[in-house]
């Protein structure tokens, strides 16, 4: 109930209802006392200038602050009024309201919006508040950040062109709801909270314009919720961005993919290995030494059958059969041995099998290389040489496969160090999707192989414009199990 008072001009108290005595903690009568000198807060500067708009008006209107008996002060709406009776005598009316529980309201609520507003500011996941047009209303810190742009900036603007949705991309100067965003879930998702009123997670977009127009290929997740909004209906978006994330599963995916047709070439590398030094076994070696032993028994029996008469020609010539039978033999073992490890390799070094291998190459296949060899005078580390042929060995094959190429350039560098291979051709290059299919497993060996021992594996490649490798290799200690992998 609102106090009243009745006074003079002159600042006298001539009636007070029940109100007015219960809120400033006095009887009319202390009240009538006092006057209303006695009951403003005149240390307050609003006192003084109510009563000259009074004076100058004739009434006032605002907040006052008031005082009470035991001397504490609250602060009340005031209305205050000059007014005449019928012999023309002034008097003013003076109506206050409490207004203390109100203003610790106002101040619970300001504190609570400023703590609601810091946390909306400072939370690292990008938030805006959209009325039902999806027009911005509202963007915490991190959105605008983000989008490069100042939120007051941002502020009606529709959310979907400020982000850059797929609808953006046919309209860059704002989302104008083309045919692409017939198939956006994001806009799905907007509109489907606006009519369910239910919130809509985890919905996955991509989109192609961010930051002052600068396009991006960009991945989003965001959760999408209706909220009221000044009485209307409202959205608050909460975006993450999983670019990064969604870039590394499908690298991952990639690679698994890799790695399992890696690991069934390798396997059939194996049993194809197996099977060809089984048939060299076989065909070369086996007959060889089966006519070795023929020609053994057949010396045997003349060597102890004395009365079978041989010439000794016969018996030499013989002999000459047999050494070179057991030649033929020991080039085929060593052709084997060759074919699975090049001893050149441990006994000479990196350079000379690099030499061998790239002559032997040219003159099986017709195409010419050309060699820009170094060796290091200290040798290089049993594993890293190995990985660095391996890999020479498996991009030739791919050159030869693939690149339809008439030239290639080796160029091997070595120090204390580091082994760097490089292998250039001329031919018809490939695709740069083509380096990260799974299918493309002789890339993902050469990779695996200088990524084991610490190195690096660039490729690059373009359509007509041949193929370029470089691997570099740290030349330090060997490294358990990274040695002859196929």
């Amino acid at each position: 109930m609102d106090a009243v008072l009745l006074t003079e001009p002159t600042g006298g108290i001539l009636a007070a209802n029940p109100a007015a005595c219960l809120m400033l903690g006095r009887s009319e009568a202390e009240l009538m006392a006092v006057g209303r000198a006695g009951v403003l807060d005149l240390s307050d500067p609003r006192a003084a200038a109510a009563a000259e708009e009074r004076n100058r008006v004739g009434r006032f209107r605002g907040e006052l602050t008031l005082v009470r008996k035991d001397g504490s002060s609250f602060p009340a709406d005031v209305s205050t009024a000059i007014f005449a009776d019928r012999s023309g005598r002034l008097y003013t009316s003076m109506v206050a309201r409490d207004v203390t529980a109100r203003k610790a309201g106002e101040a619970a609520l300001r504190r609570s919006q400023a703590e609601l507003q810091a946390i909306y500011d400072t939370t690292p996941v990008m938030m805006c508040v959209t009325d039902a047009a999806r027009h911005v209303r509202y963007a915490n810190r991190a959105f605008a950040d983000f989008i490069g742009r100042p939120a007051a900036e941002l502020t009606h603007e529709t959310a979907c062109g400020v982000i850059g949705c797929l609808g953006a991309l046919d309209d860059p100067g704002g989302c104008g709801f083309g045919p692409r965003c017939e198939i956006c879930p994001m806009r799905r998702a907007m509109e489907g909270a606006i009519s369910d009123g239910q919130v809509r997670r985890d919905v996955e977009y991509a989109f192609g314009v961010l930051r002052n127009g600068t396009p991006q290929e960009m991945v989003f997740q965001a959760s999408v919720a209706p909220i009221p909004l000044a009485g209307e209906a409202g959205l608050l978006l909460c975006f993450e961005d999983v670019t990064t994330q969604r870039r590394a599963d499908n690298e991952l995916r990639t690679s698994r993919a890799q790695l399992r047709a890696l690991a069934a070439r390798l396997q059939t590398a194996r049993e194809e290995e197996r099977a060809s030094v089984a048939r060299e076994v076989h065909d070369v070696m086996a007959q060889a030494l089966t006519r070795l032993k023929i020609d053994l028994v057949w010396l045997q029996r003349r060597l102890t059958r004395p009365f079978r008469i041989t010439s000794t020609s016969a018996l030499a010539a013989r002999v000459l059969e047999m050494s070179k039978m057991a030649d033929e033999t020991i080039r085929s073992a060593q052709q084997i041995a060759t074919a699975l490890r090049p001893a050149v390799l441990d006994s000479l070094g990196l350079c000379a099998a690099v030499e061998w291998y790239v002559r032997d190459f040219q003159a099986r296949t017709g195409i010419a290389c050309r060699l820009d060899g170094e060796e290091d005078p200290d040798g290089s580390n049993r594993d890293v040489a190995t990985a660095a042929f391996r890999i020479l060995q498996e991009g030739l094959t791919n050159v030869l496969r693939h690149s339809k190429a008439t030239a290639v350039d080796v160029v091997l560098r070595q120090s204390l160090s580091t082994v760097a291979l490089t292998i250039r051709d001329n031919g018809c290059g490939m695709p740069a999707s083509a380096a990260g299919n799974p299918a493309a497993i002789g890339i993902a060996g050469m990779r695996e192989r200088a990524e084991l021992l610490g190195g690096t594996f660039e490729l690059s490649s373009a359509a007509g414009s041949g193929t370029t490798i470089v691997v570099r290799l740290p030349n330090a200690a060997p490294t358990a199990g990274a040695g002859d992998r196929q």
